[in-house]
């Protein structure tokens, strides 16, 4: 898969869980401290993330990285 295309994808299935979490994304922020910058850009697919910042997100949003995969 291209990379800009998966990064999309994540991005997407991000926006859906913080979504499902009930969560907005300054909420996201200060639980992950990730700046909501960041992680807008991550929900847009135009920021490719370190490992550990997926893996802060994924645990403020009550879920494991293989939801995103």
């Amino acid at each position: 898969m291209e990379e800009s295309k998966f990064l999309k994808q994540l991005g997407l299935k991000i926006r859906c869980l913080l979504i499902m979490a009930e969560l907005d994304s300054k909420q996201l922020a200060t639980k992950t401290g990730i700046t909501r910058s960041t992680l807008n850009k991550i929900m847009r697919g135009q920021s490719n993330l370190a490992i550990l910042s997926l893996k802060k997100i994924t645990d403020a949003l009550g879920t494991d990285m293989k939801e995103l995969l």
